[in-house]
């Protein structure tokens, strides 16, 4: 079955924590439907490999304040369309071992107020994490306010691509400023 294409041209996607499985995977999918890509990650060796496969994504090495580090990523690059982050620290989107989000000493919801407010109004921020894990009350009331009303239910023993392209989909075809995406598992435990 030949991959999805999605109508992405001239359309910027940031993605934290982007450079090996679902991140990388969903980096992949954006630049083959046409759109450009910006990964955050921590790992700089990680960060330039992925850039390098993905010819030129554009990248932001995570130091030591996550707040200053999404904010590099949103404001030294064009205007993005869509932001793709853990909803809980130590999720690991990109499915490497160890290398879960850590926003200290911030919590995930300051991160996202932080997201509201720097990025355009047009702006998609989603947020990817397991069904099953609690959500902070202080996200949750952002949640509430500006987040669309049904959450993706990604399905278990599906593979990065698949899970991308689910993601990807669900952002496109249900516009809203911030958004939810829980699984069934944990991104990091899914196979590729």
């Amino acid at each position: 079955m030949p991959p999805a294409i999605f109508p992405l041209h001239g359309r910027h996607v940031a993605i934290i924590n982007g450079c090996s499985g679902f991140g990388l995977a969903l980096a992949r999918l954006v630049r083959d439907s046409g759109g450009t890509v910006s990964l955050l990650g921590g790992d700089e060796d990680h960060l330039h490999d992925a850039a390098c496969a993905l010819h030129g994504a554009r990248i932001v090495v995570r130091g030591r304040d996550a707040l200053r580090d999404m904010e590099d990523l949103v404001q030294v690059y064009p205007p993005i369309d869509f932001l793709v982050m853990p909803a809980l620290a130590g999720q690991c989107p990109e499915g490497s071992e160890g290398g879960g989000f850590d926003p200290s000493p911030y919590r995930i919801s300051e991160l996202v107020q932080r997201a509201l407010k720097l990025t355009p109004p047009q702006c998609q921020i989603a947020l990817c994490g397991p069904e099953h894990e609690p959500i902070e009350d202080d996200l949750l009331r952002l949640l509430a306010e500006h987040a669309s009303p049904a959450p993706l239910m990604m399905l278990a023993d599906c593979d990065m691509p698949t899970i991308a392209a689910a993601v990807l989909r669900e952002l496109l075809s249900r516009p809203a400023r911030l958004q939810l995406l829980r699984g069934q598992v944990g991104l990091e435990e899914t196979n590729n």
